[in-house]
């Protein structure tokens, strides 16, 4: 079994985007069928996620049992924090909480059962995936793990 989670937000309050919605649905349309028209990917497409609750929630779903190819797509806003790290930005941001961590990612990536993770982000500062703060900027990347950035963390 292929699964993926595909996310796109441009709904932020101070600062919209108008794009996301758009490259969620192209992304669905090249995974949901293989070539000759078969199935492909089992996949959720999810827009405009409103809370970092609820990012995290589709995250961890999507990482849970045991499926061949996990593969996580995000295209919205990024966050880069000097002490946190990286972010991906949901649309109930706040100071000092601007959404889900890129090291919490990596972590229910690293600890799932899944045999491939794939994970893509198309969002500022996804360059920072990867490069965990809280580890000694060393990169813990597990087996099985592909990682896709648009962006350097800068």
């Amino acid at each position: 079994m292929k699964k993926a989670l595909i996310i796109g937000i441009n709904d932020y309050l101070n600062s919209p985007l108008t794009g996301c919605e758009n490259d969620a649905y192209a992304v669905k349309s090249l995974l949901e069928t293989n070539g000759d028209g078969s199935p492909n990917f089992d996949i959720e497409l999810k827009l405009n996620v409103p809370t970092k609750s609820d990012l995290k929630t589709l995250i961890i779903d999507l990482f849970s049992g045991d499926a061949d190819i996990a593969l996580f797509y995000f295209s919205g806003h990024g966050y880069l924090d000097e002490i946190g790290g990286g972010y991906l930005v949901t649309p109930d941001a706040k100071n000092n909480d601007p959404g889900v961590g890129m090291d919490e990612i990596l972590n229910y990536a690293n600890s799932s059962n899944c045999k491939n993770k794939i994970i893509i982000l198309d969002c500022c500062h996804s360059g920072a995936f990867g490069t965990p703060r809280n580890n000694n900027n060393k990169a813990e990347i597990g087996d099985g793990i592909s990682i896709l950035t648009a962006s350097k963390d800068s």
